[in-house]
């Protein structure tokens, strides 16, 4: 056998047991995570224990809005008087108050989410860099490995044992460049998700503040409106429920107005329905204007049966939530027309064109417009702020789909009327 002299045959022992120490460390800091980092102002443990708390202020705020919900549904039910008007603007005050804290509650809740997604992406950030500089190191042992070949090495006078375990080392040098690679592989995907879900966060917390901004807005207008009530004269509150009854006897008008008029249009575009060259039904092609319920369909519902419409049936969808919700475009298109029916019918009302689509889209019984006639809208762009205006019994948003929209001014305000079809169609 031949020998290397002692010193050589010591150089190789120590630069094996060196690489071996190289390799330890290096996948301790891979078991481990990362480098050692910076702490951040909060820990994970710390705005989680935060959002659980929130959680909870969250569901209480949401019992009590459900409960005071109830109330107002009773009042509602009731024959309409002064008192009853007034004990009604109450509760409602009192539930807009709960909602705004509850969008308060939400709002630091979304907060609290960003900054903990904040602190995991800027973790998974340095996770990547630690593991791309393991590769690298990996990869640069490898090429030392490399550089002695398999004849060198048994001339080393190395034993077998000690010759397996060089052979060994490159294999485990191989496999943890291998594992470094899928590693930074799932951390990219980790860090996209991640991002996504921050972006999605953000956009949240922009749609809370606007939200808040309107149930601001529905509290101000509900205690001018309770204030109003509140100044009447004495002669004008012993007059307040023959005003109830003009302002019926003037829906019903109205109704008889809108049906004449539809049943004119539908005369003069050959039938109504979805004329040639319109999208086909369940396209899809229009979104919920509200995140709230349906509460009343469309055609010849309960609520319709009953007379609500005057014998016809219902010409849009109900879509209820709390009053100051944002009210948004279904798609895009340009604000073809805005109108205020005061007390009856739709209320205050938008409606969009959309060019691509033929048809229109109409929004009724609005706290306030967010649009001017002529104002391009994109799809999912706040337009409004859900109210109870015109002939409503409590906040939602009146949706319809409009073909052939048409309007004509009355005593009473602009009234839209069209070849109306079911929106769940393009829903």
């Amino acid at each position: 056998m031949i020998s290397l002299p002692i010193n050589k045959i010591k150089r190789h022992k120590l630069r094996g047991r060196v690489r071996v120490m190289i390799i330890f460390v290096l996948c301790l800091a891979l078991v481990s995570g990362a480098v050692p980092t910076q702490s951040s102002a909060r820990s994970i443990e710390e705005i989680s224990g935060d959002l659980s708390s929130l959680n909870n202020e969250v569901s209480r705020l949401d019992a009590e809005i459900a409960e005071l919900e109830g109330q107002l549904d009773e009042k509602r039910s009731q024959i309409r008087s002064l008192n009853n008007d007034i004990e009604e603007l109450s509760t409602e005050i009192d539930k807009i108050g709960l909602e705004i804290q509850n969008t308060q509650a939400k709002i630091k809740r979304t907060e609290a989410e960003i900054e903990k997604t904040e602190i995991s992406i800027r973790t998974k950030e340095r996770e990547l860099q630690e593991t791309k500089r393991l590769l690298v190191e990996y990869i640069r042992l490898i090429n030392d490995a490399d550089n002695v070949n398999a004849f060198e090495i048994l001339l080393s006078g190395k034993s077998f044992s000690e010759i397996l375990n060089q052979f060994e080392y490159t294999e485990t040098l191989q496999k943890k460049t291998q594992e470094s690679l899928e590693r930074i592989k799932q951390i990219k995907q980790d860090l996209e998700q991640q991002q996504a879900t921050l972006q999605q966060q953000r956009v949240e917390a922009i749609e809370l503040q606007t939200q808040l901004e309107g149930q601001r807005d529905a509290l101000s207008a509900t205690r001018s409106e309770k204030d109003r009530l509140l100044a009447l004269s004495e002669d004008e509150a012993k007059n307040y429920e023959s005003l109830i009854v003009k302002n019926e006897a003037l829906q019903k008008e109205v109704l008889q107005d809108i049906e004449s008029l539809e049943k004119e249009l539908s005369a003069q575009t050959g039938g109504g329905g979805i004329p040639a060259g319109a999208p086909p039904a369940g396209s899809g092609v229009l979104s919920m204007p509200s995140n709230g319920i349906e509460v009343q369909g469309y055609g010849m519902t309960d609520f319709a049966e009953g007379g609500a419409y005057g014998g016809s049936g219902h010409n849009g969808i109900d879509i209820a939530s709390g009053m100051g919700s944002p009210v948004y475009a279904s798609a895009d298109g340009v604000v073809s027309q805005v109108g205020d029916l005061g007390g009856v019918a739709y209320g205050r009302w938008i409606s969009v064109r959309h060019n691509d689509l033929g048809f229109d889209t109409l929004y009724g019984h609005l706290l306030a417009s967010k649009v001017s006639v002529g104002d391009s809208v994109a799809k999912g762009q706040i337009i409004g702020l859900m109210g109870s205006t015109g002939y409503s019994t409590g906040p939602h948003v009146h949706f319809m789909v409009c073909f052939d929209l048409r309007t004509q001014q009355q005593g009473y305000g602009l009234l839209p009327y069209c070849n109306h079809v079911n929106p769940h169609l393009y829903l």
